[in-house]
């Protein structure tokens, strides 16, 4: 029973993703996706040696915990491929953020440890910003639903 189950929901999530693909918004939001990401990954490669040529003995962690990590956590641990357009939107924002952060940091030959300490601030900005407008556009559809549930009146003049 449960191999049924899971099959039924592997099954579905294969469809959504199918359902994906075919959406022209999604197909969008991963070109930009893609052509941010290879951006992201050059600006990792710069801090990597960036951080290298300053005498940092443990990068590779570094980077990886840092700057990849709060990507893949946004990301649920999925693949590009299975997110919808606006999870695809919401990584490709947050890489543009933290390579334009490391890139102004070794242009301005900032030590590195202020480099990752402003790479994270960013990255904790964007999580503030990005709670406060999903609690915006929560009580604002709260809003709309106790006017609509109010008066048949309200629910004509939105229509």
């Amino acid at each position: 029973m449960k191999l049924a189950k899971a099959f039924v929901a592997l099954k579905n999530e294969l469809l959504h993703i199918k359902a994906n693909k075919l959406d022209p918004d999604w197909q969008t939001a991963r070109k930009i996706s893609k052509e941010e990401n290879i951006e992201f990954k050059a600006a990792i490669h710069e801090v990597y040696e960036y951080n290298r040529a300053h005498g940092s003995t443990q990068i590779e962690k570094i980077v990886q915990i840092n700057y990849t990590q709060p990507i893949k956590a946004l990301m649920h641990y999925k693949e590009r491929d299975e997110l919808n357009s606006e999870e695809l939107r919401f990584v490709t924002v947050l890489e543009t953020v933290i390579a334009g952060t490391a890139r102004r940091g070794i242009a301005d030959e900032v030590e590195y440890h202020q480099i990752l300490h402003e790479a994270k601030e960013e990255v904790n900005r964007f999580y503030v910003r990005l709670a406060t407008d999903s609690i915006r556009a929560l009580a604002a559809e709260r809003q709309l639903k106790r006017l609509l549930g109010k008066s048949k009146t309200i629910q004509l003049s939105l229509l």
